[in-house]
């Protein structure tokens, strides 16, 4: 098997390419899906390291500057550099010194910016006074929602700009939805159009000088990306549940005292394993029913029970990342015999001088119900999500 080519650029606060780091003692980086995810990279610290460049990086600030990851010539990975530590040891006979530094992606740059409402004039910007409402998407396609809220938020609002940012074109894929927001995190709202449309998105330096956030259509691919010990592609896995943090969720609509408008869901199967667990989210903005069962079931797939298998897979065909298989992607994995189909919510990959690369997956949760639950038997079989409970 070829071994893959990766460059590590170091870019400026201009989203230039100004260095390459070529000696590091370890260097890890994940992508999370719809999230933001973050690197970490140690390194001796001198001048041939590529150390020097990420001082002056960490320098100049403008919070931009960081690293571009290319693999095989095709960029993957991007985001700036949020903190550096560096130790020494002079009490043994050869002295050393390493520097480590780390950063998010460049999704973690999402965060920095609220989805405000617009003034009276229009402008997504800080405004001292009243008279502002929600900022209102309304029975549009998820990707046309997540495209608005980035461009009026970190382009289009000169005071809030982020440098360099564009957004990729809309092809108004996703679910129709329905979005309101008001000083929310902008993130936050990101993630909450994207679960709702069924979507995909992220935000990397594809070239010089300019970041892309683009949306994308994750793939069922459980029938044909399968890791498992016989079909000699996984090494090793991880496996972890945890109660969900609730599995009956109430929502108040608009409306006041006996006139409100309520509704409820819960998730049968969680509430049949961990009994139930009780859950209340205002969202008194509205009395639209499309828009407030959105809201509710988005609440109950977000506070569901935490479900990870993390694997270690052989990077071999027809399972091989990124050819075969992408973040947001359905994938099945098998363990004593137990068929385990899920979303691939992140991708961590770790470069070191001996191993090389090696790629760890993680399958979690998506959603409402039970999707697996390894090594239960006293799963209820009957209960699925036709029969969730509501009014």
């Amino acid at each position: 098997m070829d071994h893959p080519k990766y460059e590590i650029y170091v870019r400026d606060r201009n989203l230039q390419r100004i260095g390459v780091i070529s000696r590091f003692s370890r260097f890890e980086f994940t992508v999370n899906y719809n999230d933001v995810g973050g690197w970490i990279i140690d390194m001796p610290d001198t001048k041939d390291s590529g150390s020097d460049f990420l001082k002056t990086v960490r320098a100049q600030g403008g919070g931009l500057g960081g690293i571009v990851v290319v693999r095989n010539g095709v960029p993957i990975f991007s985001g700036p550099i949020h903190g550096l530590e560096a130790t020494a040891n002079y009490q043994d006979d050869q002295t050393s010194e390493n520097i480590s530094f780390w950063g998010s992606d460049d999704n973690g740059l999402l965060m920095s910016r609220l989805a405000m409402p617009p003034d009276p004039n229009g402008n997504y910007r800080a405004w001292a006074g009243t008279g502002i409402d929600y900022d209102k998407y309304e029975n549009e396609p998820a990707e046309t929602c997540l495209t608005k809220l980035v461009k009026n938020n970190c382009i289009d609002s000169p005071p809030r700009k982020i440098n360099g940012l564009v957004t990729a074109p809309d092809q108004g894929r996703g679910n129709v939805i329905t979005l309101r927001a008001r000083y929310h995190n902008l993130i936050e709202k990101l993630q909450e159009a994207a679960t709702a449309g069924g979507l995909g998105f992220r935000t990397i330096q594809k070239a010089p000088g300019q970041m892309v956030f683009e949306v994308f259509q994750p793939a069922d691919k459980t029938d044909t990306i399968i890791f498992s010990r016989e079909f000699g592609n996984l090494s090793g896995y991880r496996y972890k549940v945890e109660k969900p943090k609730a599995n009956f969720v109430i929502v108040g609509g608009g409306g006041e005292d006996v006139a409100r408008d309520f509704r409820y869901a819960g998730d049968e199967p969680s509430r049949s394993l961990y009994g139930t667990w009780e859950s209340f989210k205002d969202q008194r903005q509205t009395t639209d029913v499309d828009e407030l069962n959105q809201s509710l079931y988005t609440e109950l797939r977000e506070k569901t029970e935490l479900i990870e298998v993390e694997i270690q897979p052989y990077n071999v065909s027809p399972t091989r990342y990124p050819d075969d298989y992408q973040l947001g992607d359905a994938a099945t994995v098998v363990i004593d015999g137990e068929r385990i189909s899920d979303i691939i919510r992140s991708i961590k990959i770790t470069l070191t001088p001996d191993e090389g690369e090696v790629i760890e997956p993680t399958i979690g949760t998506t959603g409402l119900g039970t999707s697996f639950r390894l090594f239960d038997p006293y799963r209820n079989l009957e209960a699925r999500l036709n029969n969730l409970e509501t009014i």
